[in-house]
């Protein structure tokens, strides 16, 4: 089946034209500058808000990745609370105002193999965490990619442990794994700047169990954990963050805001 886009026309703009002058304003550098070279395999945390707010967040990261990626497992949380606890949709293409982005299909039935699950659509038709990255990764990659969309509703340790081991039997080394996340949510600036770098600091450290210590003693409401701990679990040695930033900065009000993070693994 095709999935259409639920987040055009608010997340990010719905006409082409429009959607193609934003991300190159966004990009710094040209998609054809970074093809000169092997992919390298690495995980990227991205953040999932509307582009006004993170675009440049992402877009920082994105721009960093060389090279043309084999396949992209793309994990976001589960906002809606539909479907099942790990949901994996595993046929048919997702559509943005960019052009359409077919599912691997070998792989994702892989995945649900190996977790014993059955594929899952439910959860995919009203998330926006997974749909928000596909324009970036399509404009950088110039719509040459395949995805493995992946949903948790269960974030706990136990499920991205678990799920971090299956992507590391199945994912190549030509292949890009994306957390989509954003920070602490709905706080002040200082408040938020003072949790975020909790959490932070934990990913440069690839620290999961204190990441979840931080997360539960000091009320940190980072939405994708779940998500990141999985690209904690798959064994990159090294992890670099490229800009973290707030709502409040797009918004020049700093009463509310929700933090943002990017940053590359590998």
């Amino acid at each position: 089946m095709n999935r259409k886009p639920i987040a055009a026309g608010t997340f990010y703009p719905k006409e082409k034209k429009e959607l193609l002058k934003l991300m190159e304003y966004l990009f710094e550098k040209k998609p054809k500058s970074k093809n000169n070279s092997n992919y390298e395999k690495s995980g990227i945390i991205l953040p999932h808000a509307g582009y006004v707010f993170s675009g440049k967040t992402a877009a920082k990261a994105v721009e960093r990745l060389k090279g043309k990626s084999k396949n992209i497992y793309i994990i976001g949380p589960n906002h809606t609370g539909l479907g099942e606890n790990i949901s994996v949709m595993n046929n048919g293409e997702w559509l943005t105002p960019l052009g359409t982005v077919p599912i691997n299909k070998t792989k994702a039935d892989e995945i649900c193999k190996l977790l014993g699950i059955e594929p899952d659509l439910k959860a995919h038709l009203r998330e926006h965490s997974i749909e928000v990255q596909l324009p970036f990764l399509q404009y950088w990659f110039e719509n040459d990619i395949r995805i493995i969309p992946i949903a948790m509703k269960d974030q706990t340790k136990h499920s991205a442990k678990t799920l971090g081991e299956i992507l590391k039997q199945v994912a190549s080394n030509e292949d890009l794994i994306v957390a989509s996340t954003d920070l602490n949510h709905y706080e002040n600036q200082k408040t938020t700047i003072k949790k975020d770098e909790k959490i932070i600091d934990d990913i440069k450290k690839m620290d999961i169990e204190k990441m979840y210590e931080d997360i539960n003693d000091k009320n940190i409401s980072m939405c994708g954990y779940g998500p990141v701990a999985v690209l904690l679990n798959q064994g990159f040695k090294t992890v670099e963050v490229i800009k973290h930033t707030t709502s409040g900065e797009a918004l020049d009000d700093y009463d509310t805001v929700v933090g943002y993070l990017s940053a590359i693994l590998k």
